[in-house]
């Protein structure tokens, strides 16, 4: 059976725990203490709040509770909105949107106090920014310091020229006209002599390091993932809930320096670029072991490819606004 957790408090408990109620909206029964799990039968939606009956006349809002939070953090900190997107509220974590209390989403580089900080079932980190009013990191980063890191860093170490070292078809964005696919969803280093060591630009966990094989994303065969991304790639999911894809640097395993599952620190190591002098399996890279192409997506990589892939906006975001 499936459970859900208490992850907030009402002023009658005296912020002890959550709200219980005879049926939705209906009479109060009880409250459930604060970071507890509860089994419940069924979901009703009422007024655009999702219930949970938790059997025997007993029903809680996802305004006191939500399903698959793995942990939950009584703690104070700041929650600034990305500066390149604007951040919904929810009731709870990954829960219905709050447009009652934040009729329009919180505005980019806007910073919000938080109370609490819960964890999902996926990794993503969320903050209480009010009562009943949660954000995702895959939207805010962390100011305060707590938890994860919000410390976004180059993916070289030497200096990076903003202005300067990628132009053109290189830089994020509309940057192909006349291309079939205009779209680049990342930007490539590669026309300036960069050292060798790759960094990672974030702290996280390596979800994949290695040699795509056919079939292993969405069902899309080895030619069409090959000419998407190459074949020898790694997909770092950061502690805030961004999945960052190095590709088109590696001539072969040599060439990365992480596996799977491993965590990573921002500046550590990632791979090897060899600055053109192809390292190994070239015919599996399309030739294309020049340069780094570093992507970022809020959520999953997996969803920014099933929203459009790499030929449309979907989940992208401009690397210039983070590092």
């Amino acid at each position: 059976m499936a459970s859900v957790k208490i992850i907030d408090t009402s002023v009658a408990s005296g912020d002890t725990g959550g709200d219980v109620f005879d049926s939705p909206n209906g009479t109060y029964v009880k409250a459930l203490a604060l970071n507890t799990d509860w089994e419940y039968e069924d979901t009703q939606t009422v007024d655009g709040q999702i219930w949970y009956d938790l059997g025997g006349d007993q029903w809680i809002s996802e305004i006191y509770a939500a399903p698959n939070i793995t942990d939950l953090e009584v703690r104070s900190g700041t929650a600034k909105v990305a500066g390149f997107t604007t951040a919904t509220v929810y009731y709870s974590t990954n829960g219905s949107e709050n447009t009652q209390d934040n009729p329009t989403p919180l505005p980019e580089n806007s910073e919000w106090a938080y109370n609490k900080a819960a964890t999902d079932s996926e990794g993503t980190i969320w903050f209480d920014v009010g009562r009943s009013q949660w954000v995702t990191t895959q939207e805010v980063v962390d100011e305060s310091g707590s938890g994860s890191t919000s410390e976004w860093v180059y993916p070289f170490e030497a200096p990076y020229d903003n202005a300067d070292n990628v132009s053109g078809e290189q830089d994020f964005g509309y940057t192909r006209p006349g291309w079939s696919h205009p779209f680049h969803d990342g930007l490539d280093f590669g026309d300036v002599n960069y050292p060798h060591k790759i960094i990672a630009v974030h702290s996280g966990t390596i979800e994949l390091a290695g040699d795509i094989t056919p079939d292993q994303y969405l069902g899309w065969n080895g030619n069409s993932m090959e000419l998407a991304i190459g074949t020898w790639v790694v997909i770092l999911r950061t502690d805030e809930g961004h999945d960052v894809i190095y590709q088109e640097f590696a001539g072969g395993r040599a060439d990365i320096s992480v596996s799977q599952g491993q965590h990573v620190d921002a500046g550590d190591e990632i791979g090897y670029l060899d600055n053109g002098a192809f390292s190994g399996a070239t015919e599996n890279n399309n030739g294309l072991v020049t340069h780094l192409h570093l992507g970022i997506c809020t959520g999953t990589w997996a969803n920014a490819v099933a929203n459009g892939g790499s030929f449309t906006e979907s989940t992208w975001v401009n690397p210039r606004n983070i590092l």
